[in-house]
C-alpha cells in the first residue's frame, strides 16, 4: 500500500499549518472617516510577513497596526483623513490623492482593511479619475478602476530588496516556511515515484501514462495534474 500523495498529507493540516499564535498583530487600515492623529510608538516584525509593522497610537488612545512604508520612523505624527497632509505613511481616501502619488496597503471595497500592494518593497500609482472610479497602476502592471472612497497608504511599503539576499543554508527556509504555514519538501516529480505513491508513477519511462486533465470534483488521491483543463494533446 502507498503513502498519501503531498495533495492529500497538505489538506489534513498538521505540520502543513501556519504557526498563528505567535503572530504579533493583523494588518489593517482604520475604518473610520474622521480626521485624526498617531504617533509612530515601535516599528516590530511579524513571524510569517516580509514587511514590518508600524504600531500606531491614536489621540483618543486607540491602537493601530499597519504595514510600515519606507521612510517611516519613531515617533513620526502620522495624520489619517488629512486631505491636506500628503506626508509618507498617511492614510487618505484615493479621492484626495493627487495623480502620480505612489500608494500601498490599498482597499479594494470602502472598509475591508487594506488588500492591494501589500508586499514588501511594493507599490501602486494613481493615474487619475475616471467616470468608473479611481484608476491605478497595480504592481503587476495593470490598471485598475476602484472607489473613491477606499483608504490608501501613502509611500513604498518597507523590506524591498527582501527576496534579493540568497538564504545560504536550507535551515533557514525551513523557518521561513514553518512560519508561513508550509513545509519545505524537496519537491519530487509525480512520474519519478512508483505506481503506488503517485496516479503518474510508474513505466520503464517517466511518462504519465494518462491524460493529466482531471474532474474538479476528483478525490484527494486523484487531484494532480491539470483541474477541469479545457483541453488536452497538441495545439494544432
Amino acid at each position: 500500500m502507498g503513502k498519501r500523495i503531498r495533495a492529500q498529507r497538505r489538506g489534513r493540516g498538521g505540520i502543513f499549518e501556519a504557526n498563528t499564535h505567535k503572530s504579533k498583530a493583523p494588518n489593517i487600515m482604520p475604518t473610520f472617516n474622521v480626521e485624526k492623529e498617531g504617533t509612530v510608538l515601535d516599528i516590530i516584525h511579524n513571524p510569517g510577513r516580509g514587511t514590518p509593522l508600524a504600531k500606531l497610537k491614536l489621540t483618543d488612545g486607540q491602537l493601530l497596526n499597519i504595514a510600515a512604508p519606507e521612510g517611516l520612523f519613531l515617533g513620526q505624527t502620522i495624520h489619517i483623513n488629512n486631505p491636506n497632509s500628503l506626508n509618507i505613511g498617511n492614510i487618505l481616501s484615493l479621492k484626495n490623492i493627487p495623480p502620480g502619488t505612489q500608494i500601498c496597503n490599498i482597499e479594494l471595497q470602502p472598509g475591508d482593511g487594506g488588500t492591494f500592494a501589500r508586499s514588501s518593497g511594493s507599490f501602486a500609482q494613481i493615474i487619475g479619475e475616471t467616470s468608473s472610479g479611481i484608476e491605478l497602476k497595480l504592481p503587476s502592471g495593470k490598471s485598475k478602476s476602484v472607489n473613491p472612497n477606499c483608504k490608501a497608504v501613502i509611500g513604498i511599503v518597507a523590506g524591498a530588496g527582501r527576496v534579493d539576499k540568497p538564504f545560504l543554508k536550507m535551515g533557514t527556509k525551513v523557518h521561513l516556511f514553518k512560519a508561513k504555514g508550509a513545509k519545505r519538501i524537496p519537491l519530487v516529480r509525480g512520474k519519478a515515484m512508483n505506481p503506488v505513491d503517485h496516479p503518474f508513477g510508474g513505466g520503464a519511462h517517466q511518462h504519465a501514462g494518462k491524460s493529466k486533465n482531471v474532474r474538479r470534483d476528483a478525490s484527494p488521491g486523484r487531484k494532480v495534474g491539470s483541474f477541469g483543463g479545457k483541453r488536452s494533446g497538441r495545439k494544432r
